[in-house]
């Protein structure tokens, strides 16, 4: 996130002009009790935060900002994770019919079956779950019992399920292509 100067929304709105040509100043909010600013876009109605904030003051920013930098790192590990399973669904539908045991067929079904659910129902309720926790941030920055905020206290909680969904995810993608190499 980005550290923003200056001490007025016409600064402000100057500043982000010259990035982005969209901004203007009443399109800024600054929180002079946090030394946050908030950057509201008309456009797409997202908000830009400053984690790091104007005053000294902020001693959970840097906490603040690691959780919002592995939120987003889970994030983007989602995407990823889509689509290798669009990749492992296009190979299963190019290879399924060189398998005819019996055992064999149940194992492409099996695979088909995590495919979907994963894809279908997993993955998106975790990057859901992972949005509505980052939308929570600018919360944090209002409050000053931030501690004491769902998004501080459910983090490790949140993290945790990832962790254990990517250990999952491995092994699937460890089993699934042990599986593909058997037509060698």
């Amino acid at each position: 996130m980005t550290r923003f100067g200056g001490t007025s929304a016409d600064k402000m709105g100057a500043t982000f002009a010259g990035m982005t040509n969209v901004w203007k100043a009443q399109d800024v909010c600054h929180y002079a009790q946090t030394g946050i600013w908030l950057l509201f876009s008309n456009q797409t109605n997202k908000v830009m935060i400053s984690t790091t904030g104007t005053t000294q003051d902020q001693l959970l920013a840097p906490e603040l900002d690691r959780m919002h930098k592995e939120t987003s790192e889970w994030l983007s590990s989602i995407k990823l994770w889509q689509k290798e399973l669009s990749f492992f669904q296009t190979i299963l539908d190019g290879t399924a019919h060189y398998f005819t045991t019996p055992e064999d067929k149940k194992k492409v079904s099996r695979f088909q079956n995590l495919i979907l659910y994963y894809h279908a129902e997993v993955l998106i309720e975790l990057r859901t779950k992972l949005r509505n926790h980052e939308s929570h941030l600018g919360e944090l920055f209002t409050r000053n019992d931030a501690e004491a905020n769902p998004y501080y206290s459910e983090h490790p909680a949140v993290m945790g399920e990832l962790e254990s969904f990517s250990k999952q995810f491995a092994e699937l993608k460890n089993d699934f292509f042990k599986f593909i190499e058997k037509l060698k």
